[in-house]
């Protein structure tokens, strides 16, 4: 059945819609651009004395680097270097972090649980389980 608020939806929107409660997982994909938008730069936070590029930090890179690109001893010009497909493999990391290996089905769900981990860290992931169990 069809909700009242869906009724007054154009029908490719009500057909999009219910495409997107289907049985299709959320993506990373889909969430690449936003990131890119906001993530976009090199940055030193000398609040917490490190330099961050897109969104990773310098120890977060340093850490991750030499599983994920296969970097056996990253540097700070590796992190200033990184290329799109290796960002990529951070945020896709990360995305499969926060939604349980990508367990979760609604996009704007995951979206927000990818935000929290990427913008708060595991700390902000963690209280937001939390309250989901309460």
């Amino acid at each position: 059945t069809t909700s009242k608020t869906n009724c007054t939806l154009p029908l490719k929107i009500r057909t999009f819609a219910r495409l997107s409660k289907s049985n299709f997982m959320a993506s990373y994909r889909n969430i690449i651009n936003w990131v890119d938008k906001w993530e976009g730069g090199v940055v030193f936070f000398s609040n917490e004395g490190e330099l961050t590029n897109r969104g990773i930090r310098f120890s977060t890179f340093k850490s991750l680097a030499p599983s994920l690109l296969r970097i056996k001893n990253p540097t700070v010009d590796d992190l200033r270097n990184i290329t799109q497909s290796q960002w990529i493999k951070f945020l896709k990391y990360f995305w499969n972090q926060a939604t349980f290996n990508n367990s979760i089905k609604d996009q704007d769900a995951a979206n927000n649980m990818f935000q929290a981990l990427w913008g708060g860290g595991p700390k902000a992931i963690r209280a937001m389980q939390k309250a989901k169990d309460t």
